[in-house]
């Protein structure tokens, strides 16, 4: 199935879809991929992995345990992106869009400047992790070192200190409570004829609580830019980053506590984004 999704046109995107969906649905559950001792690659040929599912939404603890799983291909050296779908087959049970997967591409490609949407380039984008997932949040992350910037999705050479920009933006409707920026490292190998440890490894480079906001509903007043300001939970355009030795890629995790059921009748969904790495 691998080799036949990429005949005739190899730049198509290959995505294992709810890895961990129970009732021997779940791919990764089928083939037993255990993030403890990161199990061969060779049962994962795919490019992009749809870390946050619309059935998992109640339970936000089921997406984490699939980024787990991201973190473990990750930290194996596999560039695969995440991705996210509301997966909403019948209205009632998922809402649409919730949560979704957004992609950077410039203008003329996304549209903006009135030609039609490139799906060639959004495919790319997608394909290379250029963008961020989410429920709600929205994400703006760039590292720069040396006078050189890198955002979701891109390589970048390893220093040991960078600085990241950061902006976290959510509607008025939205809980945003945390931010956190993570790098992957792997743990040393054990030695020789040992059990494998854990190789989702991860560090915290930066963590910051956000001041939760009453929940506002309604007709919004005001300028357009006093609006867009509103929406502004967290910006800072030099935060100072300390790389661990052997890290392999860094992200940014913004959570919510508070559910969005206000906004969204029976949806008990606590606000998640998180962006694809920046590879180092």
């Amino acid at each position: 199935v691998a080799a036949a999704s990429k005949r005739g046109d190899p730049n198509r995107v290959f995505q294992v879809n709810h890895p961990r969906l129970p009732q021997n649905i779940g791919y990764f559950n089928i083939i037993n991929f255990d993030p403890k001792r990161g199990t061969s690659l060779s049962a994962l040929p795919f490019d992009t992995i749809e870390v946050y599912n619309g059935y998992e939404l109640g339970r936000r603890e089921l997406t984490e345990r699939v980024m787990d799983d991201w973190f473990t291909i990750l930290n194996l050296g596999k560039h695969m992106a995440a991705t996210g779908s509301s997966d909403s087959h019948r209205i009632q049970y998922q809402w649409a869009g919730y949560p979704r997967t957004y992609a950077m591409v410039d203008p003329k490609a996304a549209g903006d400047t009135g030609q039609p949407i490139d799906t060639k380039e959004v495919v790319a984008a997608l394909k290379k992790g250029r963008g961020f997932v989410s429920s709600g949040p929205m994400i703006d992350f760039e590292i720069v070192s040396a006078g050189r910037g890198a955002k979701p999705g891109d390589e970048m050479p390893r220093a040991s200190n960078v600085n990241a920009k950061l902006k976290v933006r959510a509607a008025p409707w939205l809980d945003v409570t945390s931010i956190e920026i993570i790098a992957g490292v792997p743990p040393p190998p054990p030695p020789h004829g040992a059990y494998a440890t854990v190789v989702s490894g991860t560090q915290s480079l930066f963590k910051q609580a956000v001041a939760s906001q009453p929940t506002q509903m309604g007709r919004e007043e005001g300028k357009l830019e006093e609006l867009h300001a509103r929406t502004v939970r967290f910006d800072n355009d030099s935060i100072p980053l300390k790389i661990p030795d052997g890290a392999k890629w860094v992200i940014v995790i913004v959570r919510g506590e508070r559910a969005m059921d206000d906004a969204l009748p029976f949806m008990q969904i606590q606000p998640l984004a998180f962006t694809n790495p920046i590879y180092l």
